[in-house]
């Protein structure tokens, strides 16, 4: 009986990917990447702990690593299963592949007609060095990559604010910018942990989804000068 019981909840869970698009490229070395690579490690048992409290969810966690091409690191693992190694900045930033992979995984195939909208995190510190735009308009018109909550997160002082804006979902708030490490550890934790428990406690619909919390409410601040970017 109980058998039957498990796979009932298995079969009515409601699937939510999120993913991860970091830039590793050459301008990440030294303390963006360090911060990076930290602030995912520690805001793992967290991630479990809002997959433990809304039972009736799948959380699904994406990787996707950008240089000079983009890489897979991590695909539809469970939160539950899943783990970090850290990575190393090189090359170029292929921003535009990166968001063409993560559409791979939203295929009709991949997603259920009840799955929440996905997450997407994008961490970026610059420009593009292949076609975003093109990249960005095939995600955007996409039937799950222009349902997906988009929060890109600007890295210090030389990113594409404007490209990065372009990508972001809902438009409420103005775009996130990490000025130095503290900042970045608490908007990476903030975009993944928070927005995943509003999306995870509003089962949204198909056709409505309640934005996440104003982005200009996030708390910024870190006044060490060794933590500046």
């Amino acid at each position: 009986m109980s058998d039957f019981k498990n796979l009932g909840e298995a079969v009515s869970r409601r699937l939510l990917k999120v993913f991860w698009l970091v830039d590793a490229s050459g301008s990440m070395d030294g303390l963006k990447m360090a911060t990076v690579n930290r602030a995912i490690k520690d805001l793992i048992p967290e991630m479990r702990g809002v997959a433990e409290e809304h039972t009736e969810v799948e959380m699904q966690v994406n990787v996707i690593m950008f240089q000079t091409k983009a890489k897979w690191l991590q695909r539809a693992v469970n939160i539950q299963d899943f783990t970090w190694t850290d990575i190393d900045a090189d090359g170029y930033t292929a921003t535009g592949e990166a968001l063409s992979f993560a559409l791979e995984e939203m295929s009709v195939e991949k997603m259920s007609k009840r799955a929440i909208p996905p997450l997407v995190i994008l961490m970026s510190d610059g420009g593009a060095t292949d076609d975003y735009d093109k990249n960005l308009d095939n995600f955007l018109s996409d039937t799950w990559g222009k349902r997906t909550i988009r929060i890109p997160i600007a890295i210090g002082d030389d990113c594409d604010f404007e490209s990065l804006d372009k990508f972001r979902y809902p438009k409420e708030g103005t775009l996130l910018r990490a000025q130095n490490a503290s900042d970045l550890t608490k908007l990476i934790k903030w975009a993944s942990v928070t927005v995943s428990n509003t999306l995870s406690q509003t089962g949204a619909g198909d056709n409505m989804l309640p934005p996440p919390p104003p982005m200009n409410q996030v708390q910024l601040g870190g006044d060490d000068a060794d933590d500046q970017f």
